[in-house]
């Protein structure tokens, strides 16, 4: 999976790990994208990747989130195509916007996307891009 971006981007520097360790990372970034991570992440584990990702961007740096906007509680086992079975969790929308914006980072842009699963039915997915306020400007 990271062969490709690799062939695409040679100068860039790919690193395989788990986005619960982000924090281990050494270095500031213009942009960080989450693409479809936090819907494996538990509310404490989403709020800390949010937390983290603050920390490395620099000023007005961009965090892209995508996820499924539900209800936390119906969280829970769903199938793959394969037959695996993961742990899968949906966030709620206003709580994110709210760990978003007391970690200074401010929505620019949200957008529903409408995704057709393998059973036929669908679910919108939601995207996020978000932009790093100066912190200054909060205190």
């Amino acid at each position: 999976m990271i062969e490709l971006p690799k062939k695409n981007n040679p100068t860039a520097e790919f690193v395989i790990m788990d986005c619960r360790e982000i924090d281990s990372l050494n270095k500031k970034f213009d942009a960080i994208v989450c693409g479809f991570c936090i819907p494996y992440l538990s509310n404490n584990d989403c709020v800390k990747l949010i937390s983290d990702c603050k920390n490395l961007l620099n000023n007005s740096g961009i965090l892209y989130l995508s996820f499924v906007d539900g209800n936390y509680e119906n969280s829970g086992y769903i199938s793959g195509s394969s037959g695996d079975r993961t742990y899968f969790y949906y966030h709620n929308l206003n709580n994110l916007v709210k760990t978003l914006e007391s970690n200074h980072l401010e929505i620019n842009r949200l957008i529903p996307k409408n995704y057709i699963k393998t059973d036929g039915t669908d679910e919108i997915h939601t995207i996020l891009i978000s932009k790093k306020t100066n912190a200054q400007q909060w205190l």
